[in-house]
């Protein structure tokens, strides 16, 4: 708004002249004046065309600021949409995605069910058909400990009689050496009779020795052959008891053979300088061949490869010592040279240091792993007492002899492997699983069970069978009361 009047009328009043070019507009003359008018009209028209153009400016930047602010509003409006269509089709992904879980659901209880089946059949046929063939080892077993027992029988009869003839035949060779000697002490008695007369032969009857002067010598030395073989830990002194065993006698240096099928179990892989395992079983059953007394705990092994720059060193090379804590008996197994593809069987040579020495007090044996613990767990159908009594029965006399117990393990390792082979027939590892599946295969089969109730929440198992419960009201009917006990596995005493 322009001042009012009155205040522009005291403001001139008070006003200062205008200075132009150091000269005041009241000192100006006519010509300065319209001069002056003329510039400031002309500065006025510039003034007004700049006014103008500023407007022009203003405007524009105002129609485009309106059609910037008009442009971010359909943006947001069309952002705001596109964030309902986002909530929308998620929904519908977690709809779609909740319903392919149930569907995954429902084929995964068919396929479970299915599984259960498929798999309760074949546990039924692997009964089947493990009964039959356990039958049939059972028989063969039998047969084959038979004919064991007679060759064992044939083998002691044989034995008996072979000492017998040789105490008979010891006894006929002492008889004519003692009527040799007589007859020999006979002539010389008579020979001197007939040179030197009577008395020179009571002489000599007093004098000749009923035995060979020489005899306790040759006793002291045989005694001595017999000990210089032995180790002197086991020379027993007079007087002493003796605490090792009579262990037999064994060659220090001899070889093995290993077929070779068995030698392509345990050889090394291409690269390698170690056999594989059950390398320690294999060479120990082809080593207690020759020599049964000792158990051995292998230490060290190592095979040549091809890049080895020591090429004399054997191609395999093997320590080993035995478990007894008295014996000092360590062996060596070495092979020379790389066995072919084609050899039949492969070369060990083994060379013993030290001495057997085994106390009659201790017994060892090798552990039971590998390829053996399969075979026992094949015989133990009889149970562990029968399965030992069967093995220390077809255990060698030199490795009992020995303390070596390694062919017959002792009951608490058969009641070890027994309960692994039991563990392996079970239908589960989880008792309630197997119980679902006992329950499932007895209704499928229509086998009178024992199963009747199963569930897991809560936990309840109804056990009986339609004879219990016959027996049951047969003892209600005959008596009352009748006092039922319950044993731990839910049978009626």
């Amino acid at each position: 708004q322009p001042p009012k009047r009155k205040a522009s009328t005291k403001s001139s009043k008070g006003k200062t002249p205008t200075v132009v070019d150091g000269v005041s507009t009241e000192e100006m003359s006519k010509e300065q004046l319209e001069e002056h008018i003329v510039r400031l009209r002309e500065e006025l028209d510039r003034e007004r065309e700049e006014r103008n153009y500023f407007q022009l400016e203003r405007d524009k930047i105002h129609t485009f600021w309106e059609i910037t602010k008009r442009h971010l509003e359909e943006k947001k409006c069309e952002l705001r949409n596109r964030d309902r269509e986002m909530e929308e089709a998620e929904e519908r992904h977690q709809v779609e995605i909740k319903v392919y879980k149930q569907k995954v659901k429902h084929l995964l209880y068919e396929q479970q069910n299915s599984l259960s089946e498929l798999k309760a059949e074949g546990v039924v046929s692997t009964k089947l058909l493990q009964k039959e063939h356990a039958d049939l080892e059972t028989q063969l077993h039998k047969d084959l400990h038979s004919l064991k027992v007679e060759l064992k029988e044939q083998e002691l009869s044989s034995e008996n009689v072979l000492k017998s003839l040789q105490l008979k035949h010891d006894e006929e060779t002492t008889d004519l050496r003692n009527d040799f000697a007589r007859q020999v002490r006979g002539e010389e008695l008579a020979e001197v009779t007939s040179q030197y007369g009577t008395d020179i032969e009571e002489r000599e009857i007093y004098t000749l020795p009923t035995e060979p002067e020489n005899y306790s010598d040759t006793t002291d030395q045989d005694s001595d052959k017999n000990l210089e073989g032995q180790p002197e830990a086991m020379i027993v002194k007079e007087g002493e008891p003796n605490v090792w065993r009579q262990c037999p006698k064994v060659k220090r240096t001899f070889s093995v053979s290993l077929r070779n099928k068995m030698w392509n179990m345990i050889k090394p892989l291409k690269g390698s300088s170690k056999l594989r395992q059950p390398w320690t079983l294999l060479l120990y059953d082809i080593f207690k061949k020759e020599n049964p007394c000792c158990p051995l705990a292998f230490q060290y092994q190592h095979v040549k490869t091809d890049q080895s720059r020591k090429r004399n060193l054997p191609y395999l090379h093997a320590l080993a010592a035995c478990t007894f804590p008295s014996c000092t008996a360590k062996y060596t197994f070495q092979m020379k040279e790389k066995p072919a593809s084609q050899d039949e069987d492969i070369t060990f040579s083994v060379h013993q240091t030290g001495d057997i020495l085994h106390k009659l007090e201790e017994k060892k044996s090798r552990p039971t792993a590998y390829l053996k613990r399969g075979k026992i767990a094949k015989a133990l159908d009889h149970g562990p007492s029968q399965c030992f009594y069967t093995r220390l029965q077809s255990t060698p006399n030199e490795q009992i002899l020995a303390g070596n117990m390694t062919d017959c393990p002792n009951k608490n390792v058969l009641k070890v492997i027994g309960s692994e082979v039991r563990r392996n027939e079970y239908l589960h590892i989880d008792i309630l699983m197997e119980i679902y599946l006992m329950q499932t295969i007895l209704g499928e089969y229509h086998i009178p069970g024992y199963i009747q109730l199963f569930s897991m929440k809560p936990f309840i198992v109804h056990l009986y069978t339609e004879l219990g419960i016959n027996i049951l009201v047969q003892h209600l009917l005959s008596r009352s009361p009748v006092s039922l006990y319950l044993d731990a596995t839910g049978g009626v005493v």
